[in-house]
């Protein structure tokens, strides 16, 4: 906004971020130059027609993103990325004492979502650029008033102070003995590895409590997710299974264990998050502990000992019908499939 001719623009913050990247996002292209956004070239476009390599150009993304979840565990990794984003941001910010003060952040790096923000830093050293602290006490008939007392006349205000993290839905969601979802996540959500809810039938979701939202491949994780869904509706399918609902003491299993490797994650760090609900001391309700490795072993297989599972009639083995497979009954189906080949045994 503040490059465009004529404006006057004040950004009110609640806080510091940590606006930082490691590398210029070129280096994924294998390039050298500071451009905040590169574009893809005609030689690359022309590059990716080949499958290889465009599969190496994604890999090569996904490796280096993956490898980045170390930098979020508390210690000497953390503390150095830490003293180069605020070399970086001071840098950025002209090395001014007021600006470094308000934006640099004194808590951990990643405690908050890190944010690449190319030319939000450097636009401040701009004369009709303005930054505030202050909190916005009152929107009135000519702008904004702030609690140090002063009046802000403005002509647009432009609106982004986040978005509703609770995962509490807006909406009824009753499951067994009519407990409303909205209700069971008055406090804390809580969820089976971000999937599933106990006391709720059937009910599979994506991005829930403890998802992989904080590093790796979003889509990716939405991939494994979907996987994931239709692994369980195939055996619901095929076993004349009515409803399956996670246990309680598996859930509160798997948040105990979430809630003990965030104490070595900087997520549970000092800062006011989203991760928290908007808490600095509360538990960290929106990330999976772990890596995006972890995430995708644990929603590689079903783990049904993990769920309560009610059958469509009192015999949990009547979907194995007349004895028969539908396989054997096609004439052209091999019936001897599982025979092997002869191994030669060497003494």
């Amino acid at each position: 906004m503040s490059k465009l001719p004529g404006t006057e623009v004040t950004n009110f913050v609640r806080g510091p971020a940590w606006v930082f990247y490691r590398a210029p996002p070129s280096k994924h292209l294998g390039r050298e130059d500071d451009d905040p956004n590169p574009r893809y070239t005609d030689q690359d476009k022309a590059r990716f027609q080949d499958p290889e390599l465009h599969l190496q150009h994604r890999k090569g993304i996904i490796s280096r993103t993956n490898k980045s979840f170390y930098i979020f565990r508390r210690g000497e990794n953390n503390e150095a990325g830490m003293k180069m984003a605020a070399e970086q941001m001071a840098e950025k910010l002209g090395h001014d004492p007021v600006l470094c003060s308000k934006l640099i952040p004194k808590w951990e790096l990643g405690c908050r979502r890190i944010t690449p923000g190319p030319g939000y830093l450097e636009s401040f050293l701009r004369p009709n650029c303005h930054l505030t602290d202050s909190a916005i006490t009152q929107v009135t008939e000519k702008g904004l008033r702030t609690a140090d007392g002063k009046e802000h006349e403005v002509d647009v205000i432009i609106y982004a102070t986040g978005f509703d993290v609770s995962f509490r839905p807006r909406y009824p969601i009753v499951g067994l003995n009519n407990i409303d979802l909205r209700e069971q996540w008055k406090e804390d959500p809580e969820a089976y590895i971000s999937v599933a809810v106990p006391s709720m039938p059937n009910y599979f979701m994506m991005m829930g409590p403890n998802c992989l939202g904080g590093h790796g491949s979003l889509v990716e994780s939405l991939n494994w997710t979907g996987d994931y869904f239709v692994k369980w509706i195939k055996k619901m399918a095929s076993e004349d299974i009515k409803y399956v609902v996670p246990k309680q003491d598996k859930v509160d299993a798997f948040i105990k264990y979430c809630d003990q490797v965030h104490k070595t994650l900087v997520w549970s760090g000092g800062c006011t998050s989203w991760y928290k609900r908007g808490k600095v001391d509360g538990r960290v309700t929106a990330l999976f502990g772990g890596s995006a490795h972890l995430f995708n072993r644990m929603l590689g297989e079903i783990r049904a000992e993990d769920f309560d599972i009610t059958y469509n009639t009192s015999n949990p083995f009547r979907f194995m019908g007349n004895g028969f497979t539908a396989f054997e009954m096609d004439p052209q189906s091999d019936l001897s499939w599982y025979v092997e080949k002869a191994e030669t045994l060497r003494c």
